[in-house]
């Protein structure tokens, strides 16, 4: 006996559900194929029948080159009928058709390209652009993509709703990609870097480009990058002076740090809404007469941050007698002015990064020792009171337990703190004779 799917096409019965107007998953809101390429290309016609008004969200996965009009055919079945999608994820080697694709869904908010295998396009830009209400823009290339200028005189496209901008790509296509759009209410950027691209310059270039971007709307700056080697020049640091007072978040990937260029950020007035500052850096160049960041200088920096809740900065912790003497004179001539940090998370200098420079010969840990871990533990309970955590844990040679020691003994100068405080509140409460 022959297969009756061996006599009759597939596409006969999508044919007939369509012309019933047949719903196969009435109720569906999420829509996700893992690998377009895996379907078997008679299953494809019948991925028409899934779409419904109820659906809300679509993930295609691994588009590659036989299936890219099997993606595009399928976005174009799903608009018209699902005209309440509002996020979008296609992963793989994306072509212009399915970018175009993308115009028929009009109340598309959040967008993830993932182009690992393919390239972008200012043509594709202008698609997207078009998109009134995209608010989130998810951009990911591969090591070896490239932006092509299809509209080298392009004007700057508005993204009228856009809020929330993420590429992670070589410098070059991020540089390409900054320099032709214009949102009008940009709130964050988050660039990671895979590599420097064509243009050695191109990290710098990116940064002067946000500055033009979004110095007076931006509020969330994240600047990374996947390589070893940190994408901004310490003199690049210079473009956080320029953003007006909104900046709520800066995370940067700097080559070096230094307490000079700290200092400059930390008196900058422009950055006093910062609640999270997150610094990562190389070793600053051992042939300039430059000084490192110290565990002992926290308080001076962080005071003109008075916003900052969150720091991760890059130290060395170094507990030599100056830097023991330091925090025990700092503590003892200076009143307590509370500040609302809350996490600190402490760095060192490298990181896991390579840059041109020598790595010091000293190491960025000494003399860890218990009483030193009282010394800073007191240290940091009286310039920060409001601190619940404390991570060193990217120091190599540092002990955890002595980490965890200093965390102790703030714990236990706060409980003392607030017996005295319960203490003078019972007295002051205590009825006269």
């Amino acid at each position: 006996m022959t297969r009756l799917d061996m006599m009759v096409s597939p596409h006969i019965y999508t044919s007939l559900a369509k012309l019933r107007q047949f719903e196969l998953f009435p109720a569906l809101k999420e829509l996700e194929i893992p690998s377009l390429i895996s379907i078997r290309p008679t299953d494809i016609p019948s991925l028409s029948l899934t779409p419904s008004p109820t659906l809300l969200a679509v993930s295609i996965r691994e588009i590659v080159c036989p299936v890219q009009i099997y993606a595009a055919s399928l976005l174009h079945d799903i608009s018209p009928k699902s005209p309440n999608v509002h996020k979008i994820m296609l992963e793989g080697e994306l072509n212009s058709q399915c970018i175009a694709a993308l115009s028929g869904f009009s109340r598309l908010e959040t967008l993830d390209l993932h182009l690992k295998l393919g390239n972008l396009s200012t043509d594709n830009l202008t698609v997207l652009s078009n998109l009134e209400f995209l608010k989130y823009l998810d951009i990911q290339m591969g090591k070896f993509s490239v932006f092509v200028l299809s509209q080298p005189n392009l004007a700057k496209l508005p993204f009228e709703s856009l809020e929330n901008l993420s590429i992670t790509s070589p410098a070059t296509p991020a540089l390409n990609i900054l320099q032709r759009v214009s949102p009008k209410v940009l709130k964050k950027v988050n660039l990671n870097f895979l590599c420097r691209g064509l243009d050695k310059n191109a990290a710098s270039k990116c940064v002067a480009a946000l500055v033009e971007l979004g110095k007076d709307i931006l509020r969330d700056i994240k600047i990374t990058s996947d390589g070893v080697l940190s994408p901004i020049l310490r003199k690049d640091l210079r473009f956080l002076l320029e953003f007006s007072t909104q900046l709520e978040s800066v995370e940067l990937d700097v080559t070096s740090m230094t307490n000079e260029t700290l200092n400059r950020l930390a008196g900058n007035k422009n950055l006093q809404t910062l609640k999270t500052l997150k610094i990562v850096s190389g070793y600053p160049p051992t042939e300039e007469k430059m000084t490192f960041p110290q565990v002992s200088e926290l308080a001076s920096f962080a005071s003109s941050l008075s916003s900052l809740k969150n720091l991760t900065i890059p130290v060395v912790l170094g507990l030599d007698e100056h830097n023991v003497q330091a925090m025990q004179k700092a503590v003892a001539e200076t009143a307590k002015k509370p500040h609302p940090l809350e996490t600190l998370t402490l760095i060192p200098l490298g990181n896991g990064k390579r840059t041109r420079f020598l790595r010091p010969e000293t190491s960025t840990v000494s003399n860890t020792t218990t009483l030193n871990a009282y010394v800073l533990a007191r240290y940091l309970d009286h310039f920060f009171p409001c601190l619940t955590s404390i991570k060193a844990h990217s120091f190599q040679e540092l002990d955890p337990s002595w980490c965890q020691a200093v965390l102790s003994l703030m714990l236990e100068f706060r409980k003392e703190r607030q017996l005295v405080q319960d203490s003078e509140d019972l007295f002051f409460r205590m009825p006269t004779l």
